[in-house]
């Protein structure tokens, strides 16, 4: 069995290290691992410093509150870059793997039993997540494996220290309370008495610890428990639970009621179930499979292997390389004290990779560990003006606000794009308000510059003539604003419209406007939601608008131009409908060579995608206009 042994944690070990291995790189992946890496790079001074505070934020009761154990010992340990990071986690996760084996040896008295029991666990997709992350949970799991392993051993007394140890690792440690409740229950002869008294016992701690608040805000859904206790798992488990809740033995049926118990409660908060129910959920599957499967017993852990990982792996966010530039530029090109207003779970990314605060994630996370921690009713309210930022309709409102959390960028990305109240609000304003200036927008990540003060001035629109007093209801002030839609292609619409009127004051205000809105590669924005960086945008208003723009955002726009025609490749059709509308100013403006390279890739798409109904009238438009 010690060559098993050596095998199952060799086998765990590498299956973590591989969770973190992408196409791109060998790097963190969660953005919760970001984030903590950051807190210890960036925030703690020193490990002393993090106990020196209230008991209630040292031990994570307060509901916005770390406790600091785990930051303590990676600052001690200077784990400062993220492939340092990485090992340390796989190694705790791998000494977690170790004792839950020498916990399941203990209540099953078989090694047999333990090998297979830790495996099937270690291979849990919710466990092999969480002991794969950069995160204070993985070091929690292993005080808490040490626990169980002391507390089967009847060493009470040891068993506190892993206990406390937990308590000031990670909030985790409530599940302990919940499953000596359990115990409790699953052998008292007086059942009634013992459900009472866990059902009171419960009741108290949901109400009077404000962290306990939190558990019950997230719903977990049914299909969640095949991918986060594993296909393999639950169909095992579903064949020997019945078992052992009717079992004499006092372990088994303990184990049987904790499965199902923790399970339950999963359907009113993952966390209940995630990581904590695999745990014995993986002891009965492995008694179940130890005794019946026989030979196919390795076939069994190999499915579970395969599965376990694969659903980790996937489940585990990618960084896209978009992404990732416009986070760098972010970190490289603002000041620390900058403040970013994002989405709340895409705060983690700024936070982590553009190293930046924004209004939510930061105070949820970063602020207890530099000052008290942010209330459930400061959080609430945060939360809701953030909310108005992105949806209301007033434009005061949404400017009041921005400088109420000192705004200095907005950050969108193509998740929040998706969002239906993303769609709104600020998403109005950042085409076509001065006080906006768009530094990226690349399809996925866009990143802008608040100013409260606009660098630009307002031009007054007096009517000439008929048309002009129909266009002046569509003035701001600085362009022509389109007040339906998503589209942002509205600067190329202005262009027109300046050639249209030929009212100079109002070209050269709508000049001023485009490079103002010109994009640190030379483009402008356009497209539908999420925008791109705009060929068509760009070289349509240096068509119209010859004689109105500088020569400066010219000669950046025509660098852009040909940068973009040599970057097209055959298998990336996001700028083809951009690339349709670009050829007729391509060859208006006669750039021959990139008016070439622009046909040949749309000619590509269309011959790689003749048999997929996948073309839009915009492209069709754009070619017949060209042709």
């Amino acid at each position: 069995m010690r060559n098993a042994l050596i095998l199952l944690l060799l086998v765990s070990f590498l299956a973590r290290l591989c969770i973190h291995i992408t196409p791109q790189s060998f790097s963190l992946r969660g953005y919760d691992e970001m984030l903590h890496l950051f807190i210890i790079k960036n925030v703690v001074d020193s490990a002393p410093s993090l106990f020196a505070r209230d008991v209630r934020i040292v031990f994570g009761i307060e509901a916005y509150s770390y406790p600091p154990l785990f930051h303590a010992l990676m600052k001690v340990m200077n784990v400062t870059s993220e492939v340092y990071a990485i090992f340390v986690s796989c190694i705790l996760g791998t000494l977690s793997t170790f004792f839950f084996y020498l916990f399941f040896k203990e209540i099953g008295r078989s090694g047999e039993l333990a090998t297979v029991s830790s495996f099937l666990l270690s291979f849990t997709p919710s466990f092999l997540y969480r002991s794969s992350c950069f995160i204070p949970e993985n070091l929690g799991l292993l005080f808490f494996s040490i626990t169980l392993f002391l507390l089967a051993r009847k060493r009470y007394l040891y068993a506190l220290i892993p206990i406390v140890l937990w308590a000031l690792t990670h909030r985790g440690w409530s599940i302990l309370l919940v499953i000596a409740l359990i115990y409790f229950i699953s052998t008292r002869k007086r059942k009634a008495v013992a459900i009472v008294t866990g059902v009171v016992g419960a009741g108290i701690f949901m109400y009077t610890f404000e962290i306990a608040k939190r558990l019950y805000t997230i719903p977990a859904t049914a299909a969640g428990y095949v991918k986060w206790i594993g296909p393999v798992q639950i169909a095992l488990l579903s064949l020997a639970l019945y078992d052992f809740l009717k079992s004499k033995d006092e372990t088994r049926k303990f184990i049987g009621v904790w499965a199902l118990s923790l399970l339950l409660l999963g359907m009113v908060s993952f966390r209940f179930r995630d990581p904590y129910a695999a745990i014995p959920c993986s002891f009965i599957a492995a008694f179940y499979a130890c005794k019946n499967a026989g030979k196919y017993t390795r076939h069994i852990l190999l499915a579970a292997a395969v599965t376990g990982f694969a659903i980790s792996y996937i489940s585990l966010p990618f960084i896209d390389e978009k992404e990732l530039y416009a986070l760098t530029f972010l970190k490289n090109n603002s000041n620390r004290t900058d403040v970013v207003l994002t989405w709340w779970n895409i705060g983690y990314k700024v936070i982590g990779i553009g190293e930046r605060r924004d209004i939510l994630t930061w105070e949820k996370t970063v602020r207890g560990f530099i000052k008290s921690p942010v209330s459930l009713d400061e959080a609430a309210e945060i939360y809701n003006d953030m909310l108005s930022m992105f949806s209301s309709p007033y434009e005061e409102e949404i400017l009041y606000l921005l400088n109420k959390y000192n705004v200095s960028f907005i950050y969108i990305n193509r998740e929040m794009r998706g969002y239906g109240i993303v769609k709104r609000g600020i998403s109005d304003l950042l085409s076509t308000s001065p006080n906006f200036k768009p530094l990226i927008v690349n399809g996925y990540a866009e990143l802008y510059r608040y100013e409260k003060t606009p660098s630009l001035n307002k031009t007054s629109f007096s009517p000439r003539n008929l048309l002009e007093s129909y266009l002046s209801m569509f003035w701001n002030g600085y362009m022509f604003r389109d007040y339906g839609g998503e589209y942002l292609n509205i600067y190329s619409a202005n262009a027109i419209l300046c050639n249209v009127t030929s009212n100079k004051q109002i070209c050269f205000s709508i000049a001023r406007m485009l490079e103002y809105k010109q994009l640190i590669n030379g483009a402008l924005p356009g497209g539908a939601s999420p925008p791109i960086d705009s060929s068509h945008e760009v070289l349509a208003s240096m068509y119209y608008m010859r004689g109105y723009l500088s020569e400066e955002f010219v000669k950046r726009a025509i660098e852009f131009v040909r940068k973009r025609a040599e970057e097209l490749k055959d298998s990336d059709d996001t700028y083809v409908t951009d690339a349709s509308l670009s050829l007729e100013y391509l060859y208006l403006l006669r750039m021959d060579e990139e008016l070439k390279r622009y046909k040949e890739y749309v000619k590509r798409f269309f011959e790689i995608n003749k048999k997929k109904v996948y073309r839009t009238i915009e492209m069709c438009y754009g070619i017949t206009r060209y042709e």
